[in-house]
């Protein structure tokens, strides 16, 4: 598990999906299938970059399922 800090990187669902060159709606469908883990701010869902990075370097392989508050 990584660490959480309070300053980390957050991005939004197009930014996610632009960084991993996929579309909007392939990304939606990652995260409903636990694929990219993800938090959501005051009903905004958010990725960190961290997350993406990790996503990115695995191959597209889950890190870890679901939502994390």
């Amino acid at each position: 598990m990584f660490e959480k800090s309070p300053f980390d990187t957050l991005l939004t669902e197009e930014q996610a999906a632009l960084r991993l060159g996929i579309n909007l709606l392939t990304i939606r469908r990652y995260r409903k299938q636990g694929k990219l883990g993800f938090i959501t701010i005051q009903g905004r869902i958010r990725f960190r970059l961290a997350e993406i990075q990790r996503f990115e370097e695995s191959g597209g392989e889950p890190n870890f399922k679901g939502h994390d508050r």
